[in-house]
């Protein structure tokens, strides 16, 4: 976690720090924020949301995530944010409120009207929300990340096609999980989807 040292910074002084594009569909998602020096010294990229323009219309939609400060301060917003065929778009809801999940062709719209195609969550089964931490894309509709509290933090891995959650872990996950469409079961092993896509 880091602190900028200032409450939210003001966002008419942001700037796009990075752009991922999705080729595929003609997307661009932005990355707007500031360059911030830590007290280390350091100079982070701290984003302070995101938006997804359509590149032919030029017409630009603002993600609005559930808990933005806990994103800005944690800095913990990610670029990889398309799946690798382009098919799905992933986005941070907050540390503690999991992921939103679109397919791209429905991102725009859902997200101008404030809405999401689906979302994954995970908490204790008293309740207690877990950090999430994204890790990245294990192939073309899956994608792994961490969640825990306290810096102990397991393994997960979510096909969006197939619905499923894996736990890759030995420990006891008295978790559960949550998407759109309610409770959703947490398998334990490995992920048996990890396969190339297939060709279209």
């Amino acid at each position: 976690m880091f602190a900028a040292g200032c409450t939210h910074p003001d966002a008419a002084r942001d700037r796009v720090l990075a752009e991922t594009p999705n080729p595929k569909f003609d997307l661009i998602c932005l990355f707007y924020g500031q360059e911030v020096k830590l007290d280390t010294g350091a100079d982070v990229k701290a984003v302070d949301f995101v938006a997804v323009r359509d590149a032919r219309t030029r017409r630009e939609v603002r993600f609005k995530p559930e808990d933005a400060p806990s994103l800005h301060q944690s800095l913990g917003y990610y670029k990889d944010v398309w799946s690798p065929d382009g098919e799905y778009l992933v986005l941070p809801l907050g540390r503690f409120e999991g992921f939103a999940v679109f397919k791209s062709t429905e991102a725009m719209n859902l997200i101008a009207a404030g809405k999401t195609g689906d979302y994954l969550r995970i908490q204790l089964d008293n309740g207690t929300r877990l950090w999430h931490k994204f890790d990245g894309w294990t192939d073309a509709g899956s994608f792994k990340f961490e969640a825990g509290l306290s810096n102990d933090l397991a393994p997960f891995r979510y096909s969006i096609r197939e619905n499923i959650l894996i736990a890759e872990t030995s420990k006891p996950v008295a978790a559960v999980a949550y998407n759109s469409k309610g409770p959703m079961a947490i398998q334990r092993g490995p992920m048996l989807l990890d396969r190339p896509a297939a060709a279209h």
